[in-house]
C-alpha cells in the first residue's frame, strides 16, 4: 500500500441526478474523512458538476459531443497525468469505455476501477468482453451480490469482482412528517398515502405500481399515490393510469429535491421495480421510518428481512403487493415493527459503512 494519501479520479458521465450520483456524492465526502485526495471529471452542465461547484470539489467538466468520443478520453488522460491518482474510479459504464480510450489512444497507464449499480446483463459481443477484460480493469465493484452473479458469466478473472452495498445517510430525514404533500395536493388528514421515488424508467415498473394502486382503492378508497421521479415513460405512465380510472388517486409529482422531507410523510413506500441494482430507496424509507413493500427484484432481498423488515412479493405480482400494502395500512403492530426492525437493519448500510468498505477495497488494490 503506498505510503503517502491515496489519491482517485473519479469519472462520471451522468448529466442527471438520481440514485447513482447521490452514492457518488456520498463517496467523495465520506472518502474524503479518510484522508483520500480526490478529483471527478464531470459532464458540463451536470448536476454532478454543480455539486462540485457547490461542495468545492476539484474537477474538471467536459464537453460529450458523441456517445464514444475521444476528446472526453484525451482530458481523462489530460486530468490523470496532472493529479497523478493510484486508480481512475468509472462509475458508469460510459466512463468505463472513456477510461480504456484514455488508455489506448492517449497512453493513459491509471489502473481503472469500475463501479456497477445496475443488474442488466452485460452484453457477450466481443467489444464487452474486451472492455471488461482489459488489463487496465482491476476491480469491478458491485452493489449487491445479485449484480455480481449478472455480470459474473463475463468476467473470466472472478476475483476482480468485489460485493460493497451502497449506503445513505440516516440522518437527512426528519422523521416528523411536514405533511407538505397533503398541503400541496389539499390531502385529507384521514386518507393514507403511498408511493415511491425513481425515475420513470422501464425497469422501475411503474405499470406493476399502478395496477397495485388498483387493487388497493377497491378496498382501500381513501388512499392516494404518489409517483415522485421523471423519465422517458412519463406520458405513457400518465395514459395508463388515466385508462386505470386512478386520475384522482394517482399523483405525478415530477421530479423533487425534497425527498428527505415528504418521504417520512408515506405511510407505506411501494417499490414495485422488476430490476434492481440494490435499490437505495429502501434504504431511505428505512431511515425516514416508512415501512417498505417491495418486490423480490435484484439486489433488495440483501437488503431485508422479509417479513421483519419489509414485505416483499415478487416482480409484476400487482396482487401480492396490494395484500402486503393492505395489511401495512390496516395492522398498525405490522407497520411498527416494519419500521423498527427496518432501522436496526440500516445499521449496516450506512454511507460511513460503505465507505469503509471501498477504502478497503482501494488499499488492497494499491498494495
Amino acid at each position: 500500500m503506498p505510503t503517502e494519501p491515496l489519491k482517485v479520479l473519479h469519472i462520471s458521465n451522468a448529466t442527471t441526478w438520481r440514485g447513482g450520483e447521490q452514492q457518488i456524492a456520498y463517496i467523495v465526502e465520506e472518502l474524503a474523512k479518510h484522508g483520500v485526495e480526490q478529483m471527478m471529471v464531470v459532464a458540463h452542465n451536470s448536476r454532478m458538476e454543480d455539486y462540485c461547484h457547490k461542495k468545492g470539489v476539484s474537477h474538471v467538466a467536459v464537453t460529450k459531443r458523441w456517445s464514444v468520443d475521444p476528446g472526453v478520453a484525451k482530458q481523462i488522460a489530460t486530468a490523470a497525468r496532472q493529479f497523478k491518482p493510484h486508480f481512475l474510479h468509472a462509475h458508469d459504464a460510459q466512463a468505463h469505455t472513456s477510461c480504456l480510450l484514455a488508455r489506448l489512444l492517449f497512453s493513459c497507464q491509471t489502473p481503472l476501477i469500475l463501479h456497477r449499480r445496475v443488474d442488466f446483463p452485460i452484453g457477450k459481443t466481443l467489444l464487452s468482453r474486451y472492455k471488461y477484460n482489459h488489463p487496465q480493469l482491476v476491480r469491478m465493484i458491485c452493489v449487491s451480490e445479485a449484480i455480481k452473479q449478472v455480470v459474473g458469466p463475463v468476467i473470466q478473472d472472478k476475483n476482480k469482482l468485489t460485493v460493497v452495498h451502497s449506503g445513505v445517510d440516516p440522518d437527512k430525514f426528519n422523521k416528523r412528517p411536514e405533511h407538505r404533500l397533503r398541503q400541496e395536493f389539499a390531502i385529507p388528514s384521514d386518507c393514507k398515502l403511498v408511493g415511491n421515488s425513481a425515475a420513470l424508467t422501464g425497469h422501475k415498473d411503474y405499470y406493476t405500481f399502478l395496477r397495485t394502486a388498483r387493487n388497493i382503492i377497491k378496498q382501500q378508497p381513501k388512499t392516494y399515490f404518489f409517483i415522485m421521479g421523471n423519465g422517458e415513460l412519463y406520458d405513457d405512465l400518465i395514459h395508463y393510469r388515466n385508462q386505470l380510472g386512478l386520475i384522482e388517486s394517482v399523483i405525478f409529482t415530477g421530479f423533487r429535491d425534497d425527498i428527505h422531507q415528504v418521504l417520512p410523510e408515506l405511510d407505506v413506500l411501494l417499490f414495485t421495480s422488476e430490476m434492481e441494482g440494490l435499490g437505495t430507496t429502501v434504504l431511505d424509507a428505512y431511515a425516514a421510518g416508512v415501512p417498505v413493500v417491495a418486490t423480490r427484484a435484484g439486489g433488495i432481498p440483501e437488503m431485508v428481512e422479509e417479513g421483519k423488515t419489509a414485505l416483499l412479493a415478487d416482480v409484476k405480482d400487482a396482487e401480492g403487493l396490494a395484500s402486503h400494502v393492505l395489511r401495512v395500512l390496516e395492522e398498525p403492530e405490522v407497520s411498527n415493527q416494519l419500521i423498527a426492525n427496518g432501522y436496526r437493519i440500516l445499521q449496516h448500510f450506512t454511507k460511513e459503512q460503505m465507505a469503509k468498505r471501498l477504502l478497503s477495497v482501494y488499499q488492497t488494490v494499491a498494495q
